[in-house]
């Protein structure tokens, strides 16, 4: 069975995936090009909190 992320790990992935959303709608809906900065900071949070989720797991001995 694989761990699903929890805590800060979910936090981030949440909240970057959020920003994208958020992000790409005023994009679409406005036109202007400056949201495109947001989704790119909303991949790179959302990254940091899949690479915690990972690090979680490589500690405590990977898939149970």
């Amino acid at each position: 069975m694989t761990r699903t992320p929890s805590g800060l790990a979910l936090v981030l992935i949440l909240a970057g995936a959020l920003l994208m959303m958020t992000a790409t709608g005023a994009h679409v809906a406005t036109g202007v090009s400056g949201w495109r900065w947001l989704v790119a900071a909303g991949a790179a949070v959302q990254v940091a909190g899949w690479l915690a989720h990972v690090r979680r797991n490589r500690r405590d001995g990977g898939v149970a």
